[in-house]
């Protein structure tokens, strides 16, 4: 993938060791560790940085010696942000699930609230914002509005609709929606 990937490759893996050393070879972009549950509904969840049986600052370093940048899977929480600082992380991803999947509209306004405080801390912590996890194109408009937000990581959405406009409108559409212009200035 590494040599047809025209933008940055980014990896999202479980910290485990023959996962890490395998990525270490490949190098890519970044790597994002996200927890690991193979006998759970969902394939993936944030990182416990308060219970994580992982020295995240030792595997951060090593990414660094190879100049891959580390990101981590993060509850919109200030102790997870910080936890993720502390092993040198260059980026979090955020999960917008509370929201993306909120019931109702006070449900949906506390859970972006909670974003909100989220991206701030990153943002004003240093590292780079990515937002993630359920997001499409009608929840979208409120995640962009909370700016401090650098890249959204929208996949199944865009692909969906993709199926029916195609890619380039598809995604197109997606970055009208979070106020980016498709075209270089």
């Amino acid at each position: 993938l590494k040599s047809i990937v025209k933008t940055r490759l980014i990896l999202e893996l479980p910290p485990t060791d023959d996962v890490i050393e395998r990525a270490l070879e490949v190098k890519p972009s970044m790597v994002t560790f996200v927890a690991d549950h193979a006998d759970s509904n969902s394939p993936v969840s944030p990182i416990e940085f308060n219970s994580a049986p992982v020295d995240f600052g030792d595997v951060t370093s090593r990414f660094a010696g190879v100049d891959v940048n580390v990101c981590f899977f993060v509850e919109p929480d200030a102790e997870q942000i910080k936890g993720a600082v502390k092993a040198g992380a260059a980026a979090v991803l955020i999960s917008c699930l509370g929201y993306t999947e909120a019931r109702t509209v006070a449900e949906a306004q506390t859970e972006l609230d909670r974003l909100d405080r989220a991206v701030q801390a990153a943002s004003k912590a240093g590292v780079a914002v990515h937002c993630g996890r359920g997001i499409t194109y009608k929840n979208v408009p409120p995640l962009a509005e909370l700016g401090y937000v650098d890249e959204f990581v929208i996949g199944h959405a865009i692909v969906s609709r993709a199926i029916l406009v195609g890619f380039e409108r598809a995604v197109r559409e997606m970055l009208q929606l979070v106020g980016q212009s498709p075209h270089p200035a």
